[in-house]
């Protein structure tokens, strides 16, 4: 990410922050963080491999 005054580059990374929240909705309080990490690294690599 970039510094707080640079908005194109946050606007990006706000984005895909935003469709992985709407997409893969995970209840973290009923996971463990190595669930999560392992849910996340498989959203990024299969879902946006296309």
């Amino acid at each position: 990410m970039s510094h707080k005054g640079c908005c194109y580059n946050n606007s990006v990374v706000e984005s895909f922050f935003s469709s992985l929240k709407r997409e893969l909705p995970i209840d973290t309080s009923r996971h463990s963080k190595q669930h999560i990490k392992t849910a996340i690294f498989e959203y990024i690599e299969i879902f946006w491999e296309c």
